[in-house]
């Protein structure tokens, strides 16, 4: 029998900052309670292009983009629990997980991808914006 799988993503582009660094300890708590195997993945690291907002995906199934590394990522979402974290850049996520987000649009109802996804989120800021950016990463 193989281990449930628990993937962690930091939407960070700051590497081994504090979003890092939070799922991380996520990961290792969960590790230390519960028989999974992990793994950690930045979004940063991975070479993400921005949706064309065509909605090919809606008819398909599959995203338009061929030629970047967003397919890469999509596979491991095949995880039992995903934790997400991303810091608050102006009331939402930066850039480079705002741009994974927007391309998963098609995805939603896949029970492949994310439909029924158990789901944490870890909002990373100082004092203000977090309501706005966990409805964003949720």
């Amino acid at each position: 029998m193989t281990k449930p799988f628990v993937l962690g993503i930091s939407g960070s582009p700051r590497k081994n900052g504090n979003t890092d660094i939070v799922v991380k300890k996520a990961l290792e708590v969960i590790s230390e309670e519960k028989q999974v195997e992990t793994m950690f993945l930045r979004i940063a690291d991975f070479n993400i292009k921005h949706c064309k907002g065509c909605r090919e995906c809606m008819e398909t199934g599959e995203c338009s983009i061929k030629d970047d590394d967003f397919n890469t990522v999509l596979e491991k979402l095949k995880a039992e629990l995903v934790v997400v974290g991303a810091p608050v850049f102006w009331f939402g996520p930066p850039g480079v997980m705002k741009d994974f987000i927007d391309r998963t649009h098609g995805f939603y109802t896949d029970p492949r991808h994310l439909a029924g996804k158990k789901v944490g989120i870890i909002s990373v800021a100082t004092s203000s914006g977090f309501e706005p950016h966990e409805k964003i990463l949720s």
